[in-house]
């Protein structure tokens, strides 16, 4: 019904809300082309929906992961997400998953760390511990692939006791065999006030792991020099490996956390002292040329907190109050609007400039990155995304040697497929406040080329012709004639080509030069700086009490900004990839 419902709208109506035949389908894409989807008869509420189908996708997946990194793959390589066969594989669990997490149509429990002491059913894992992503193997290699879960058991059994393992002494868990049954604690948790901790958990050594990461949405326009996006998406992630039912309490530089009224103050406040801070480093350790942090006003906007969080005490105390859940969570995510701030500078300029010699039938690329941030900061896995438009240049791979290139830094290659000049530092430090690349790729035609059709195809608008007299699209394409369109460009001839019939020839360098013609004139750079955060938030003050131990606590923490070139990864859970992004104009290219 839903696939009917579907396919009876046009393309632009089609989105995650479908009233059809009185059902409403209320659907979230996920990776892999999975299609998580709620049905509803009555009115319900559309956020209500989302937010659950958002919390099912992250607990399915926070299975998978789980039970990859049981099985000794810590870095997760071998996890290929959520896939058609590994759903298939692990029905049963799904249907355990969904029985808890919905009871007749009413949310009731999705919090991983509860539910994974309700449900003991393992995922089902293929060869070398991946999650089933194809059909099973022969019947001869389940011995071999019981031998290997059985030595990963083993060699687990033999681990030493870690402090980040729960040494909790569980009353209801006998042996091994009683594993699968449910600890009773878990059950008497769910009625209590605090329903997403459970008692009795016991660490040798307490540690809470704090991370607070930034990722940064930015566009700036090389032809009109304006900056057209700016923003900061962040998230505040917690590793807690405390014992007993402790109390955080958490203090950032900003002065007014989640307060819109003041988003308006500009200035600068006095710190304000809170007793009991543990991140206060002794007088023989702490650094004299280390300046004292000031509060600050960062224009902070969007901030959900988890559930764990007692809101009136952040209205009231400017205090981040809460009884942290066992392993990892998410605390808080926020953003920031960067343009407010006009005194913040952009981590990295770009300021690139094609040039071509049509004498030589060349393409000259130079580029010169710039760095706006401390010296003492480093930039790490940085990856410098040139594009080179085979609409514009048409490249000759009839020479070996067509790409060559002089870097001060890093690594510089082209890639063919996407048709871009990608350049590669591992680190680069604040103190080089410019590094410049020169690139030259030989071009097969030239005579095309000239800055009125650059003009043109950046404004949107036809170019009337060129030196040979034939019109040009927006992108510089020559339109086709009727005996083109006829003769080079039928299915016949398409398939002639594939084949070789009749000595025609098709290279695959073509195939994908023309997969690239819809490119978009960007330069994206991805790149990771830790020690840093974009907005300047920092986290000031945190104490960890516990009552009945009194134990002392052991605190880290850690920031980190990133940022992505193509948008296809994210660490923020269900938010898409920040790029940053330098548009091209015509003023970057110039012909002689």
């Amino acid at each position: 019904m839903f696939s009917q419902a579907y396919l009876s709208l046009k393309e632009h109506e089609r989105g995650p809300f479908i009233y059809y035949k009185g059902v409403s389908f209320i659907s979230l894409c996920a990776e892999n082309d999975i299609l998580f989807l709620a049905v509803a008869r009555r009115n319900v509420s559309a956020l209500l929906a989302v937010t659950l189908l958002s919390q099912l996708q992250s607990l399915i997946t926070h299975y998978f992961q789980e039970n990859s990194r049981k099985m000794g793959n810590e870095d997760l390589q071998h996890y290929n997400g959520l896939t058609r066969d590994a759903i298939v594989d692990n029905y049963a669990l799904l249907f355990e998953l969904l029985d808890e997490c919905v009871d007749f149509g009413l949310a009731q429990v999705t919090d991983f760390n509860i539910l994974k002491e309700y449900i003991k059913m393992e995922v089902n894992m293929g060869k070398n511990g991946e999650i089933c992503d194809h059909d099973s193997g022969l019947d001869s290699d389940l011995p071999s692939a019981k031998r290997k879960l059985k030595q990963a058991k083993s060699q687990r059994k033999s681990l030493a006791i870690r402090s980040t393992h729960n040494q909790a002494v569980r009353t209801d868990v006998i042996n091994d065999a009683a594993a699968s049954y449910i600890n009773s604690s878990i059950v008497r948790t769910q009625v209590s006030a605090i329903s997403w901790r459970p008692k009795g958990i016991f660490y040798p050594k307490n540690e809470i792991y704090i991370d607070i990461i930034e990722e940064c949405e930015f566009l700036y326009d090389l032809e009109t020099q304006l900056v057209r996006t700016n923003q900061i998406n962040g998230m505040c992630s917690v590793r807690s490996y405390l014992s007993g039912m402790p109390l955080c309490k958490l203090g950032l530089n900003e002065k007014y956390i989640s307060q819109v009224e003041l988003d308006d103050v500009e200035e600068e406040f006095a710190d304000t002292e809170f007793e009991g801070n543990q991140l206060i480093v002794g007088p023989e350790e702490q650094d004299d040329t280390e300046k004292k942090p000031k509060l600050m006003k960062v224009p902070i906007t969007n901030v959900q907190f988890h559930l764990c969080v007692e809101l009136s005490k952040v209205y009231k105390d400017n205090l981040i109050y809460f009884t942290p859940p066992d392993d990892e969570f998410r605390l808080f995510s926020y953003s920031v609007e960067q343009q407010r701030r006009k005194r913040a500078k952009p981590l990295l300029t770009v300021h690139p400039i094609y040039r071509v010699v049509a004498k030589d039938s060349k393409l000259q690329v130079m580029c010169s990155l710039f760095t706006n941030f401390r010296k003492k900061l480093h930039c790490k896995k940085m990856v410098v995304r040139i594009p080179v438009n085979p609409a514009f240049f048409p490249l000759d791979n009839s020479n070996e040697h067509n790409f060559r290139f002089k870097c001060e830094m890093g690594e510089v290659r082209f890639s063919v497929d996407s048709s871009e000049i990608l350049w590669a530092i591992s680190d680069l430090p604040g103190l080089k406040k410019c590094v410049k690349l020169m690139a030259e790729i030989s071009l097969s035609e030239t005579s095309h080329l000239s800055a009125e059709l650059f003009a043109a195809a950046f404004l949107g608008k036809p170019f009337l012709g060129n030196s040979n007299g034939r019109p040009l699209g927006p992108l510089g394409n020559t339109d086709k004639t009727r005996d083109d369109i006829e003769n080079g460009d039928s299915t016949i001839s398409e398939l002639d080509k594939y084949y070789g019939v009749g000595q025609a020839s098709s290279s695959v360098f073509t195939h994908l030069q023309q997969s690239a013609n819809k490119m978009k004139h960007e330069i994206a750079i991805s790149f990771e700086m830790p020690l840093f955060t974009y907005s300047g938030l920092k986290v000031t003050y945190l104490r960890v009490d516990e009552d009945t131990m009194k134990y002392t606590c052991f605190p880290w923490v850690r920031y980190a900004t990133r940022a992505s070139a193509d948008g296809s990864k994210s660490g923020l859970q269900n938010t898409p990839a920040a790029q940053f992004r330098f548009k091209l104009g015509p003023s970057n290219f110039s012909v002689i």
